[in-house]
């Protein structure tokens, strides 16, 4: 390991249950399983450890966290955006057509309501914020990177994703190319969605 990827900012990680899945058994989620309209999940905060400290790391912590067993891990990562890097990692281990049948919706009204009441406060107190958002599936990851998140109106646009999700995932098409790119176009005022990579015809 050199010293361009040596540790240097501290990753809270929150495994937990949301509400679009109230069922979800122990022994689902120790085989990795996945049961009709039931996938595991994960939430996972990536934090710098130089700009967030003490009680701003609890503050961050989503209340639809259940009383089951939650795995809250402190991790190291390399930091690239500055001190006041938060990215939001969401891992469902489900495939983007049944991501988008409904599951999407109660996901994503529970991630925008924790943006809106604990993330965007937090954000909007410091100085230099750099937003990031990535989800998980099986067959395909979506990345939106929000960038400086100085103004205001900028750093509404972190929620936004999460509300507009159940829109974006249909956007997506898997057998085309594994990752993809969500942006916002301020010209037209709608989000889109394009591979990282460009399709070859």
């Amino acid at each position: 390991m050199d010293g361009s990827t040596r540790k240097c900012d501290l990753t809270i990680q929150a495994k937990s249950q949301l509400s679009g899945c109230p069922d979800l058994t122990r022994n689902c989620r120790e085989r990795g399983s996945t049961r009709m309209g039931c996938p595991n999940q994960s939430i996972e905060l990536r934090l710098n450890s130089a700009g967030y400290k003490g009680e701003e790391i609890n503050e961050l912590l989503p209340d639809f966290i259940t009383e089951r067993n939650t795995t809250v891990g402190l991790t190291w990562f390399p930091s690239v955006y500055g001190p006041e890097n938060l990215t939001l990692v969401i891992t469902v281990s489900i495939i983007v057509a049944e991501f988008a049948k409904g599951f999407v919706t109660e996901l994503s009204k529970d991630l925008y309501r924790w943006s809106k009441s604990k993330i965007l406060p937090l954000l909007k107190r410091k100085r230099s914020p750099y937003g990031q958002i990535v989800i998980q599936l099986l067959d395909a990851s979506i990345y939106y990177d929000q960038g400086r998140l100085q103004e205001p109106s900028r750093a509404d646009k972190f929620a936004e994703f999460l509300n507009e999700l159940p829109a974006i995932v249909t956007r997506v098409d898997s057998s085309l190319t594994k990752e993809w790119e969500a942006q916002f176009d301020e010209s037209t005022a709608t989000w889109t969605v394009k591979p990282v990579t460009p399709v070859k015809e």
